[in-house]
């Protein structure tokens, strides 16, 4: 492994194992933790083009840094992740980087930051699923009728499941090229697992992941479950991604006067140790679908 990379993966490697302590312990990634992993990324990198007299080093951790940002937004906005675990992803952009490869998808798929992305879809899909088949069970009397609910609310849920299957029967009959079949199918089933995570997961987080919690518990960032009204108008609530300090001394102004209760918290999911198994497995073995396309190909 080149010299470079080497202190930047040992960097990031540290920044995880701080990041996977902190989230497991207080359900929180430090933004100091995450900025500074950015700011050392970038900074590397750009050291490293000025010492080689190749500017593809900076680039191209500019273009992973972009990438992943807009991933991290999405996955935010959408109530997927909280802000430590977009921010600690789009940090990794800067780490990883994205090559100028053009469009051979052999050697896009072989790259270390689409390598870690996959690696994160399936080790942080079976870590999610772990994590939340252990709330599941301790709770599963009232589990199992939400989790019907649940399906039952979701629009065209059985459509979608169908189709995916047929694509995946298209494919293999459809493609020849043995790679592209396997990494086509892989995709599509894929997919099809993250829409039954996703409907198991939200189910898990409606009856597992909430709790009365007395205003002065929270922090900057943690998600109030249910809205919370003073006079008519919203105090703090779901819509605003993560309550902020100014709403948290309200709440607890509030709640000392009486005027409102208990504030319902959404704890979810302490996802960052993904994050590492993630980089870990990308760092020794590469890209896990691209690995194991190629022993079931050979």
């Amino acid at each position: 492994m080149d010299t470079s990379l080497l202190i930047l993966y040992l960097i990031a490697l540290i920044a995880l194992l701080i990041a996977s302590y902190t989230d497991l312990k207080t359900r929180e990634v430090p933004d100091w933790l995450n900025y500074s992993l950015i700011f050392a990324g970038l900074g590397l990198r750009l050291v490293f083009s000025l010492y080689y007299e190749n500017w593809w080093h900076f680039l191209e951790g500019i273009a992973g840094l972009i990438l992943l940002v807009a991933v991290g937004l999405l996955m935010f906005y959408t109530g997927q992740w909280g802000g430590g675990d977009s921010k600690m992803l789009m940090a990794l952009g800067a780490v990883f980087g994205m090559p100028f490869t053009g469009w051979d998808l052999q050697v896009l798929m072989s790259t270390p930051l689409v390598s870690f992305f996959v690696n994160l879809l399936l080790l942080g899909a079976v870590y999610g699923l772990m994590y939340s088949l252990y709330l599941a069970l301790r709770q599963r009397k009232s589990f199992m009728p939400a989790l019907k609910k649940g399906i039952a609310g979701v629009k065209g849920f059985h459509v979608t499941v169908v189709s995916l299957l047929v694509l995946c029967i298209i494919a293999y009959f459809m493609l020849h090229d043995t790679y592209i079949r396997f990494i086509t199918i892989a995709l599509l089933v894929m997919m099809l697992f993250t829409l039954i995570i996703w409907v198991f997961v939200r189910t898990v987080e409606k009856v597992c992941m909430l709790s009365l919690v007395h205003p002065k518990v929270l922090t900057e960032g943690d998600w109030v479950a249910k809205e919370v009204k003073y006079k008519g108008k919203a105090v703090a609530g779901p819509k605003d991604l993560g309550v902020s300090k100014e709403q948290i001394r309200l709440l607890v102004k509030l709640y000392k006067q009486k005027k409102i209760k208990k504030v319902w918290l959404k704890t979810g999911i302490p996802f960052v140790p993904s994050f590492l198994a993630a980089f870990i497995a990308t760092v020794l073995a590469g890209n896990l679908l691209q690995y194991i396309g190629n022993q079931v190909i050979s």
